[in-house]
C-alpha cells in the first residue's frame, strides 16, 4: 500500500510525474461495489489518497469513504523507467 501511518505521502504528486491522472475510487459500502474513474487534477498535489478516502460519498448508494487507487492501467515498462 502507499500509505504509512504517521507519515503523509504525496502520492497524487508522484502519481502525475509518472504520467497517471486518473484514480480508481471503489465504494465502502460492502453491499454497493459501485466505482468510478476520477480525474486526479481537480486536487493539489499534496492531498493524499487518505485524505480523498475520508472525503467521498457514493453517488449511488450516499455512503462515505472509500477506496482510492492511482489507475495504472496501460502502463509499460518504458512508462515505469
Amino acid at each position: 500500500m502507499i500509505f504509512k501511518c504517521g507519515k503523509r505521502s504525496r502520492a497524487n504528486t508522484r502519481m502525475r510525474r509518472m504520467g497517471r491522472r486518473k484514480i480508481l475510487v471503489f465504494c465502502g459500502n460492502e453491499r454497493c461495489h459501485h466505482q468510478a474513474e476520477l480525474d486526479a487534477d481537480r486536487w493539489p498535489g499534496d492531498v493524499t489518497f487518505g485524505d480523498l478516502q475520508a472525503r467521498m460519498v457514493c453517488s449511488a448508494c450516499g455512503h462515505k469513504g472509500a477506496d482510492v487507487w492511482p489507475d495504472w492501467g496501460g502502463m509499460n515498462t518504458r512508462t515505469l523507467r
